[in-house]
């Protein structure tokens, strides 16, 4: 069954950054990870073929709506997978020219490939930053083990299409709007446009520091801390973030460019 919903924020921030990068490495999250030469080579390709298959997030496509607007879909049933090892003499060789664009509404949003030579395997493994985040190798590398020592990968709790359409919900809500005005009633910010960031590349720029001193409530922030169980080292630069605009960029995506940085991963959530 396809799910289709729209792009979280999140996932708009970074489509937005893409689309003025067409062509371009960009928003690629690429490791590789040597893995011991010991190991059954086969049974890690079926490992990591299970793991990708227990990620539905992994398959998602991007297109554009009957607006113009761009949507995610889902429809695992649809895809199919498969890794072979491959043997190699010159590691640094192979691995050379692999990180490569991704086109968004064209390709598989991840490409994984096994190496072996005489001493290694080497995993390579590049998903783009759009249905992934570097946190999330953890969980991946941590599911290819699973599965490698024969044991079942837990499901995920809630797909990535499940999650956005939640979003869109969520901010429907007068709780949403509360939090908003509370954000801005105690941090002394609110939703603004900002301009244009200007072409840094072009000859003759002008650049300069900007200092704004936020009226920051520190006994409420510690209060705040303490009943939620957050330090406060996670919580003043996640709230100061949050001030950013957020509910213009529909309407002009352009005006924003740090909203990526606040945002939910999907992938730890079993």
């Amino acid at each position: 069954m396809k799910q289709t919903a729209p792009l979280s924020k999140s996932q708009y921030g970074i489509y937005v950054e893409c689309m003025n990068h067409v062509g371009e490495i960009y928003y690629n999250t690429a490791f590789v990870f040597r893995l011991d030469g010991s190991l059954d080579g086969q049974k890690l390709c079926k490992a990591v073929e299970a793991t990708v298959m227990a990620h539905p997030a992994l398959f998602t496509r991007i297109a554009l709506n009957d607006d113009n607007e761009p949507v995610q879909s889902v429809g695992l049933s649809e895809e199919t997978w498969s890794l072979d090892v491959e043997p190699v003499e010159d590691i640094d060789q192979a691995l050379s020219g692999l990180i490569q664009p991704f086109d968004l509404h064209k390709d598989r949003l991840f490409r994984i490939r096994l190496f072996k030579d005489a001493e290694y395997f080497h995993l390579f493994v590049d998903i783009h930053h759009i249905v992934n985040d570097g946190t999330s190798q953890a969980i991946f590398l941590q599911d290819i083990e699973t599965a490698y020592n024969g044991e079942p990968i837990a499901p995920e709790c809630i797909t990535l299409c499940e999650q956005a359409t939640e979003e869109v919900g969520l901010r429907a809500t007068a709780e949403f709007e509360e939090g908003k005005q509370w954000y801005a009633r105690n941090f002394d910010c609110a939703d603004t446009f900002t301009g244009l960031t200007p072409d840094l590349e072009e000859e003759g720029r002008e650049e300069g520091t900007l200092r704004r001193t936020l009226a920051v409530n520190l006994e409420a922030v510690d209060a705040f801390c303490k009943e939620h169980g957050i330090f406060k080292s996670n919580s003043l630069p996640w709230r100061m973030l949050s001030c950013w605009p957020n509910t213009t960029m529909n309407r002009n995506p352009f005006l924003l460019r740090s909203i990526t940085v606040v945002r939910t991963s999907v992938w730890h959530e079993r």
